[in-house]
């Protein structure tokens, strides 16, 4: 995790991505979360926008940290290498999907093929 020197400024955003990674704003949002309660007052809209922020930067964290394939720690921690691991997830699921509908064609639910996959189609 890199270390933030003394005297330099964060932008809101910064500091609120380090907020929503640190053990206290974890436990804020975890907390809140599983007692199904809102973590601020009053409705989502009535939040501010470093409310919002906070929340979209603990959701973020949420997501690495319930990954079936959850990076390590260091990784979470270091805001370009938690970067590069969502980025890198995004072009695996990518990939994944066009290999899978290059080498079997579009599947629904319970490997049933697409309306799309046959040559003919009733109506009714």
């Amino acid at each position: 995790m890199p270390r933030y020197k003394r005297g330099k400024l964060l932008t809101a955003g910064e500091l609120l991505r380090k907020l929503a990674k640190s053990n206290v704003g974890r436990t804020f949002w975890v907390i809140a979360r599983r007692s199904n309660v809102s973590p601020f007052k009053g409705t989502v809209a009535d939040w501010t926008i470093a409310q919002q922020l906070y929340a979209n930067w603990s959701l973020f964290y949420d997501a690495a940290y319930e990954a079936y394939n959850r990076p390590p720690d260091e990784i979470i921690m270091d805001d370009e290498k938690i970067d590069e691991w969502f980025k890198f997830q995004a072009e695996q699921r990518e990939f994944d999907h066009q290999e899978n509908y290059r080498t079997v064609g579009f599947q629904g639910r319970e490997g049933h093929k697409s309306a799309y996959s046959h040559d003919e189609v009733f109506e009714y």
